[in-house]
């Protein structure tokens, strides 16, 4: 009787607070970071298919290959060498270069002309080794994909890509500015031409080195034949 008297005398709430049906604060707050997290993720993702995939440039390793495409890579004198398809051709370039230099200069030497003798051999060693530095370097080299088929490639390029074309030799996407030459068999970055006196193609890689020799050169050709002229 006491007890039922205390439970009758007991204030009631007209609202009670039922343990599970009120929101969990921790627990909403930790899934909305869930979903957040996950947006992110997938907007990301998204973004990265959108962006296309680049060609790398080839870079020399210790595991890069002895030869690509119709290009050789050699290690002479601590330094490495490209050697293109045309290499006889470049022998028959330097050949010129030295017997036209040495030439001068020996016939300055037997006419008692000191000047044109040290001259005419700085001409020529300097027209010389801007012609190796050309020959020998990288023309830029854009890595085929695993697994391509090489060669030629077809069909035939004549001009640099805008960045649409597939390579079928590489099996790539050309970014804009490449081409896939027929003489190197591999696709040149920033191809200018192909030069059979430097053995290979003019690129990205080696359009200085091909620029300079040509204004060392004909700097050289131009001092020797003037002074040939004024000399006889």
């Amino acid at each position: 009787l006491v007890s039922r008297a205390k439970s009758d005398t007991m204030p009631v709430d007209p609202n009670p607070a039922m343990f599970g049906t009120g929101p969990a604060d921790g627990m909403t707050n930790g899934g909305e970071d869930v979903l957040d997290e996950e947006a992110a993720q997938a907007e990301m993702l998204q973004k990265a298919k959108a962006v296309p995939l680049t060609p790398l440039p080839f870079e020399v390793t210790e595991e890069a290959p002895a030869k690509i495409g119709r290009i050789r890579i050699l290690r002479c004198f601590g330094r490495t060498v490209f050697v293109g398809p045309h290499w006889c051709c470049s022998f028959v370039m330097l050949g010129v270069i030295l017997a036209i230099g040495s030439s001068f200069t020996s016939y300055n030497r037997t006419k008692g002309s000191l000047l044109h003798s040290v001259l005419g051999l700085v001409a020529t060693l300097a027209s010389a080794l801007s012609f190796l530095a050309c020959a020998l370097s990288s023309p830029g080299i854009l890595k085929p994909s695993p697994g391509s088929a090489g060669g030629s490639g077809h069909p035939e390029q004549f001009f640099a890509s805008n960045g649409k074309r597939h390579c079928n030799a590489c099996d790539l996407k050309q970014p804009a500015g490449v081409l896939h030459c027929d003489y190197c068999h591999v696709c040149i970055i920033g191809w200018d031409h192909h030069c059979p006196w430097m053995n290979k193609c003019i690129g990205e890689g080696n359009l200085f080195f091909f620029n300079s020799f040509l204004g060392v050169s004909l700097s050289s050709l131009g001092y020797i034949v003037l002074a040939t002229m004024l000399g006889s």
